[in-house]
C-alpha cells in the first residue's frame, strides 16, 4: 500500500476566511467515517429495534423510532455537561487552577478578539499528559497540556488559534459523532467475546458440542471481518482528512496573524524528534497518521504568510501614483 502524500493540493473550498464558522471540503470529507460508523452501529441497533418492535406488537413505527432516537441522541455529545464528563474520563481533562486560568484565559481572549469570536462560548481545560499539545473537542472544549502552558506567550496564542480554527471549521463534530456511533460496536464486541469464549469451551467436547461451537463461531468471524474492513477503511479516510484538517487549521491561524508563533512551536516538535520518528515509522503507520510532519506544515505556513503579504502589498502598490513617460 502506498503512503498517502501529505503534500497533495488542498480542496479549493478549504481556503476559508479567517472569520466565522465554515463547512469546507475537509469538514464534509470527515463525515464519511461518521456515515460508516453509523452503518456499522446500525448492524446491532436495527436488530435490537426490530426485536423490541416485535415484542411491542409494532414491527414498523417502533423500530424506526428507536433508530431515529439513537441517531439523534448523538447530539447529547455536544451538551456542555456531557462534554465535560467525556473530556474528564477519556482525555484526562481538568479545570485550570487560578494561575493556569490567568495565563490560559488571557491568551484565549486575545486570540478570540483577533478572530472576532465570543471567547465565553468555549470551555478551557488542562490536559494531564507530559507533552506539548492541545485539542479541540466537542462543540466547546479547548484544552492545553500542562507543558503547553510553558510555551512563550506568542507560541501559546498560536496553539490556541490553531484549536479555535478547528472549532470554526467544525472539525471536532464528526470525530465526536463517530465515537458515539461506535458505542454499539464496542458493546457488541464485548458480547461476541463472551460467546467466543463459550464456543471455545464447547469445542473441547466431542459430537454435537463441536457443531454448536462452529455454529456460534462462524457468524462471529464473518461479522468481525466485515466490521473490521469497514472500520479499517473508515480510519484511513479519517486519517487523510485529519491531515487536511491540520493544514486548514494552520491556514486559519496564519490568516489571523499567528503563523510565526505556529512555526516556532512546530520547530520545537522537530527538535523533539517528532519528524524523525514519523520518517522511521512504517508505510501503514504513516498512512494512518492524522498529523502531517512538522517541516511540511512549516512550509505550508510560510507559503500562506507569503500569499497574505502579497495580497496586502498588491492593493497598496496599485494605489501608488504611476510614473508617466512623456
Amino acid at each position: 500500500m502506498q503512503p498517502v502524500s501529505e503534500d497533495v493540493a488542498q480542496p479549493e473550498d478549504e481556503q476559508a476566511s479567517a472569520l466565522g464558522r465554515a463547512i469546507t471540503g475537509t469538514t464534509i470529507g470527515m463525515f464519511v467515517p461518521v456515515v460508516a460508523m453509523w452503518v456499522v452501529g446500525g448492524l446491532f441497533v436495527c436488530p435490537l429495534a426490530l426485536a423490541i418492535g416485535a415484542i411491542a406488537g409494532d414491527a414498523k413505527i417502533t423500530p424506526l423510532l428507536i433508530v431515529l432516537v439513537w441517531t439523534l441522541s448523538a447530539g447529547l455529545m455536544f451538551l456542555r455537561p456531557v462534554e465535560e464528563v467525556v473530556g474528564n474520563f477519556f482525555y484526562g481533562l481538568r479545570r485550570p487552577t487560578g494561575a493556569e486560568m490567568e495565563r490560559l484565559g488571557g491568551a484565549w481572549n486575545y486570540v478570540c478578539a483577533a478572530a472576532g469570536v465570543d471567547s465565553s462560548k468555549y470551555v478551557l481545560r488542562v490536559q494531564q499528559i507530559g507533552e506539548i499539545n492541545a485539542l479541540a473537542g466537542g462543540g466547546h472544549v479547548v484544552a492545553v497540556t500542562r507543558l503547553g502552558l510553558t510555551l512563550e506567550e506568542e507560541e501559546l496564542r498560536a496553539v490556541l488559534a490553531h484549536e479555535l480554527a478547528h472549532h470554526l471549521d467544525l472539525h471536532p463534530v464528526p470525530l465526536m459523532l463517530s465515537a458515539w456511533y461506535q458505542i454499539p460496536v464496542r458493546i457488541a464486541n464485548l458480547l461476541m467475546g463472551v460467546i467466543e469464549r463459550v464456543a471455545v469451551v464447547l469445542s473441547k467436547f466431542d459430537g454435537v458440542f463441536q457443531i454448536v461451537a462452529l455454529v456460534l463461531l462462524v457468524p462471529i468471524w464473518i461479522l468481525r471481518l466485515y466490521i473490521g474492513v469497514i472500520i479499517w477503511a473508515s480510519n484511513l479516510v479519517a486519517a487523510i482528512f485529519g491531515r487536511f484538517a491540520e493544514y486548514a487549521a494552520d491556514r486559519r491561524a496564519t490568516d489571523l496573524g499567528f503563523g510565526r508563533g505556529l512555526i516556532s512551536v512546530l520547530e520545537v516538535f522537530i527538535d523533539m524528534g517528532h519528524d524523525e520518528a514519523h520518517a522511521k515509522s512504517g508505510l501503514v503507520a504513516r498512512a494512518f497518521s492524522v498529523h502531517p510532519q512538522a517541516h511540511k506544515r512549516i512550509r505550508a505556513i510560510e507559503r500562506r504568510i507569503a500569499e497574505n503579504a502579497t495580497s496586502v502589498a498588491a492593493p497598496a502598490a496599485a494605489a501608488l501614483p504611476g510614473v508617466v513617460d512623456n
